[in-house]
């Protein structure tokens, strides 16, 4: 059951994104970006079954998000103090790479993850990432990015898909997987059709996560194929508007073998832990990985 305090804590951790929807004041969208952040801190240890892990995972991501939001912040003070639209761009985006888990700011992603249970996890891989790329759409336009953000992607999504390979744990997974999907969505947000592929993550994730925590293994093991993109899950529809966006505007043919690549090796990490799922007649994730690491 949600209580009155998590419920508002949800709350303000949805508002936050809102707020920086409808301001046009830099300080205001760092305050939603902020408001969102703060408001999580509680939902992390709330529902946690592990509570010294939990306070493990809540002090590395207030500082790694703290880390970033003041690099930001000074981002904006550079602004408006010299005027110098440069150095400030390139602080607010690296603080961005930070909050968003993109490479080389994703260290903290597997480590925050495996801490948490599954409802802040949905809020701290989803909810609140809505802002920061908002935020990061607006500046690769105004610093013309453009092959730089492409990259990024490629390597972020490379980085991610070598990174779930070495995964024992189920968010562990789950986080290495968010990072994969955010090398995607830096190339989409170069290319378009970002939205697209985020509205589908999220909903992913959010069945996943929803049938994780039922204890419905056998729909959680249907839904994590999705992630990898094949037909006719959902996923299949934001990489395919990816890929054709790529084919239409000649990216180099690089890029577009690097994300298969990837995907390839994500594919291999998702198979393994449904194959984990499809096959555990109980709700403890505890007996499925020690048989499925003693079958390799």
């Amino acid at each position: 059951m949600i209580g009155i305090g998590n419920l508002l804590y949800l709350s303000l951790s949805v508002i936050g994104p809102c707020n920086y929807c409808a301001s046009t004041s830099m300080i205001l969208c760092w305050a939603g970006m902020e408001i969102g952040f703060i408001a999580t801190i509680p939902l992390l240890s709330g529902y946690a079954s592990t509570y010294s892990l939990s306070k493990e995972s809540v002090l590395k991501y207030f500082c790694i998000q703290a880390f970033s939001s003041a690099i930001i912040f000074l981002g904006g003070v550079i602004l408006y103090e010299t005027y110098s639209e440069y150095w400030s761009m390139w602080l607010a985006l690296a603080g961005l790479m930070i909050k968003l888990g993109v490479w080389p700011g994703h260290f903290w992603v597997p480590g925050v993850a495996s801490g948490i249970s599954e409802f802040p996890l949905f809020i701290m891989l989803v909810v609140l990432k809505v802002a920061p790329i908002a935020l990061l759409i607006n500046i690769a336009d105004f610093m013309e990015l453009g092959m730089h953000l492409v990259v990024l992607g490629v390597i972020t999504a490379t980085t991610g898909a070598l990174m779930g390979l070495n995964s024992a744990q189920f968010n562990q997974m789950l986080a290495c997987s968010s990072i994969t999907h955010m090398g995607w969505m830096c190339v989409g947000i170069l290319l378009g059709g970002i939205w697209v592929y985020f509205l589908c993550y999220s909903v992913a994730l959010g069945f996943l996560l929803y049938f994780k925590c039922r204890g419905n293994t056998q729909m959680a093991a249907l839904v994590l194929l999705s992630f990898s993109g094949l037909p006719p899950f959902l996923m299949f529809v934001g990489k395919w508007v990816l890929l054709s966006m790529m084919v239409t505007t000649s990216v180099h043919l690089v890029v577009i073998l690097s994300l298969l690549i990837s995907a390839f090796l994500s594919l291999s990490f998702y198979l393994m832990f449904s194959y984990g799922c499809y096959l555990d007649s109980s709700s403890q994730p505890v007996w499925w990985l020690l048989r499925l690491a003693g079958s390799f």
